[in-house]
């Protein structure tokens, strides 16, 4: 082979990434008051943290020579700015505790969170804790929580990307697919619109690849999560050092950030 020939498909390859995070926190915590079932006690302060990200690729992996796609270089960041409080209530404690109520504590938690590229939101839990009898907790709590999109998810410029995709309409996977008869008139309507067999026929997609592009979305919004547990801990007295802890979580997550494939992207098509 000519020299151009070997250095088209060997060759050093180069690229940095960085991750930078800075982080500001400023808190404070102390007792409140001393209440009936104890010291109330409380925490409270700010954070600010800019995060920023760089990835660079060296001349060959920009220009797609070798076996890659040409990739791109991005760069981006964000900041937040966050006041937050804590707060634990004693209501009942060992030293006053009543019948079927040797300890109650109450918690309560909140964020406030300032975010220059998706805005404001306020996450927050509230919590308790209850002993009705020594060696036997009860807690639960109901939270509502974010994720805020990383860089790479915010910043990620359009780069090609080669794929295979399940076609839907393949006869050896039309009958599949979370709805068959769903698929199975949608991709009927498909072969009448565009004047094809309506038997079907065997796509090739299912065995090669077709290119595709991926990309970032600077105007993605926070995952939100509700969530409630439930849940309890057991310490049995004749059973020195044994502690069993059983808890149930339930989550729901709206606006989830994920990466679509192709196949997502067909069956969201013919199977709905």
């Amino acid at each position: 082979p000519s020299a151009a020939a070997v250095d088209y498909v060997a060759s050093v390859q180069h690229a940095s990434a960085t991750l930078e995070h800075r982080v500001f926190n400023a808190n404070i915590g102390s007792t409140l008051f001393d209440a009936w079932g104890g010291p109330v006690q409380y925490n409270a302060g700010f954070e600010r943290r800019h995060e920023r990200g760089h990835f660079q690729p060296d001349d060959y992996l920009a220009a797609g020579l070798g076996r890659s796609a040409a990739v791109r270089p991005t760069a981006g960041s964000y900041t937040t700015r966050e006041f937050f409080g804590e707060i634990v209530v004693p209501v009942v404690g060992e030293k006053n505790a009543l019948p079927g109520l040797r300890e109650l504590t109450l918690i309560g938690k909140g964020r406030r969170v300032d975010n220059s590229v998706n805005g404001e939101f306020t996450a927050w839990t509230g919590g308790l804790q209850w002993s009705p009898v020594e060696g036997l907790q009860l807690r639960g709590n109901v939270t509502r929580s974010l994720r805020a999109p990383s860089i790479v998810e915010l910043y990620m410029p359009t780069a090609q990307i080669f794929t295979q995709v399940q076609d839907p309409c393949s006869t050896q996977i039309i009958a599949t697919g979370p709805r068959p008869e769903v698929r199975a008139a949608n991709c009927a309507r498909f072969f009448a619109q565009y004047g094809l067999p309506a038997s079907g026929w065997q796509s090739t997609a299912l065995t090669a690849s077709t290119q595709g592009s991926i990309t970032g979305d600077p105007h993605l919004r926070n995952e939100t999560a509700n969530a409630w547990t439930l849940g309890f801990v057991l310490r049995p007295r004749r059973i020195d050092g044994l502690q069993l802890a059983v808890d149930w979580v339930d989550i729901r997550i709206d606006d989830a950030i994920t990466n679509l494939s192709a196949d997502d992207l067909a069956s969201a098509c013919f199977d709905n």
